[in-house]
């Protein structure tokens, strides 16, 4: 038996995946995953399903959706998976099982290979770790204090866990990954300074000023509305050297060396993980599959996918791109829009510039006008756009 509790609480075993009730049902199994090998009181369950005041019922409440867990595990796996034990309950599974332990773990081991001096094992283990992690702790549950505070450690580790592993990068001459890896992440982040800070250090060393210097305007404007501050020091710092490296005329020689790079060279692949599990919502991919092949050959295909907030568009979007890969050899394009969330949506500017640079466009021939950026980007048919 394996829980995911990132991205979404998911039990999951070699027959599949298990039903797991009610919210509050799932919050059961949440603390007991988070605790993974370890009693969790009846106690702490009430205080987190019921945070401000339980009902009478609490205490039974908490022992029938214990209850429920323990037969559906029992009847899926064949193991009692979760036990009553002497004031509470124990999830009798190794905390590996449980990705968010799984990952920390690697994390760990990632770093120890960095202090050992082992640059190129370390960099293998924390992208295997960034990569596996697959959104915040149990989103769309009404968490208490401590899976809150849980996931809030957990968003930190994950920051934390991106900024080494780009400084590794950036050590070791690729700030070109680093970009990759940081881009996405500090878009949903705009108000963590650290982060955007390393994302316009791995830009200045990849010589995109002009990319630095609007990591900083949407920092300072995400500051200002949400925060009322001012970007730190350190922002500041970066920024100025970012406005006086933009003044400096392009140098035609690193510039011709950029072009032909072997990064350059290669098809543009921007997609991201896709989920290992995934199930469901083939009579989706069938019919957007059936609209492409009937109308690609004549020209583009714009498939849009519409949905509420969390509904799984942006996974069906990226299932579907993997599908149709071999027929679109040049590579595919991914932009987080910020459609939905606390965050300022995406400028259509920021999107252009993050088009041009996944397509291979040296920093210093990025056009500074809208217009100009737009005419970068390479017409005709045979080109899929996937929008969620």
């Amino acid at each position: 038996m394996k829980i995911r509790i990132l991205g979404g609480l998911t039990a999951y075993h070699e027959g599949g995946s298990v039903h797991l009730g009610t919210p509050k049902q799932q919050l059961v199994l949440g603390m007991l995953a988070v605790h993974a090998g370890r009693l969790v009181t009846l106690d702490k369950l009430v205080d987190e399903l019921w945070p401000d005041s339980p009902p009478r019922s609490a205490v039974p409440n908490v022992r029938t959706y214990a209850a429920n867990l323990r037969r559906m595990f029992a009847d899926a796996d064949g193991e009692a998976v979760v036990a009553r034990q002497p004031g509470g309950y124990q999830l009798l599974i190794s905390p590996d099982a449980v990705d968010l332990a799984r990952i920390e773990r690697q994390i760990t081991h990632g770093k120890a290979l960095a202090d050992a001096g082992q640059a190129s094992a370390a960099i293998r283990v924390l992208t295997d770790a960034v990569d596996n992690w697959s959104g915040s702790l149990l989103p769309g549950l009404p968490l208490g204090p401590v899976l809150s505070a849980r996931r809030e450690v957990a968003e930190r580790e994950h920051e934390a866990a991106l900024v080494f592993l780009a400084g590794l990068h950036l050590s070791s001459g690729q700030p070109e990954d680093a970009t990759r890896i940081l881009r996405p992440h500090a878009a949903r982040q705009p108000t963590r300074e650290r982060l955007q800070a390393v994302l316009m250090d791995a830009l200045l060393a990849s010589g995109d000023s002009a990319g630095a210097a609007a990591v900083y305007r949407s920092t300072r404007a995400a500051l200002n509305q949400e925060l009322g501050v001012r970007p730190g020091s350190r922002l500041e710092e970066l920024h100025r050297k970012a406005l006086e490296t933009g003044r400096r005329p392009p140098n035609p020689a690193e510039r011709s060396a950029a072009s032909s790079s072997p990064q350059a060279a290669h098809s543009a692949r921007w997609l991201p993980r896709s989920t290992a599990d995934f199930v469901g919502r083939q009579e989706v991919l069938d019919r957007l599959l059936r609209g492409i092949r009937r109308r690609s050959e004549q020209a583009a295909v714009i498939q849009v996918i519409d949905g509420m907030a969390g509904c799984g568009k942006t996974t069906v979007a990226v299932r579907l791109a993997e599908m149709l890969r071999a027929q679109h050899p040049d590579g595919q394009l991914f932009v987080d829009l910020r459609g939905h969330g606390e965050t300022a949506a995406l400028e259509p500017q920021a999107v252009l510039l993050t088009l041009l640079r996944q397509l291979g466009v040296p920093p210093g021939r990025v056009p500074t006008d809208f217009e100009d950026r737009a005419g970068e980007l390479p017409p005709g048919p045979g080109h899929l756009s996937l929008g969620s």
